[in-house]
């Protein structure tokens, strides 16, 4: 846990991929994270260079959509669901495989929850 003036914010973990480093949230709730809590991680992303993995089991509302877009160039995130999770055990799709996907998404598409699908490539 670090502290931001009087407000000590929680970090769930932390992650480097592929050059990167990524703040990771992690939200096991039953409705879909809204706009607030991504807008407020997205405040936690304060160096420079920093990305965000926010990881929700009941997937995103809109409202959490439209922040993650809006914070593309300066703070990006991105969303991750139950849906996806599921992928990566099996090994069906690696981590690193649906993290690329999402990236690249992000950054051509501007689409923060684009959702990864088994066979899918943007590099093939």
């Amino acid at each position: 846990m670090r502290c931001s003036g009087s407000v000590a914010l929680q970090v769930d973990n932390a992650a480097y991929f592929d050059k990167q480093f990524y703040e990771v949230e992690t939200k096991w709730q039953a409705r879909p994270v809204g706009g607030e809590a991504v807008s407020y991680f997205a405040e936690r992303l304060n160096v420079a260079g920093k990305r965000g993995l926010f990881i929700s089991v009941s997937g995103f509302a809109p409202t959490a959509v439209a922040v993650a877009g809006e914070k593309k160039a300066t703070r990006p995130i991105l969303l991750l669901d139950s849906d996806e999770l599921r992928l990566a055990p099996d090994e069906v799709i690696l981590v690193d495989r649906i993290v690329s996907e999402k990236q690249h998404h992000l950054l051509v598409d501007a689409d923060p929850y684009h959702k990864v699908q088994v066979g899918e490539s943007s590099y093939e």
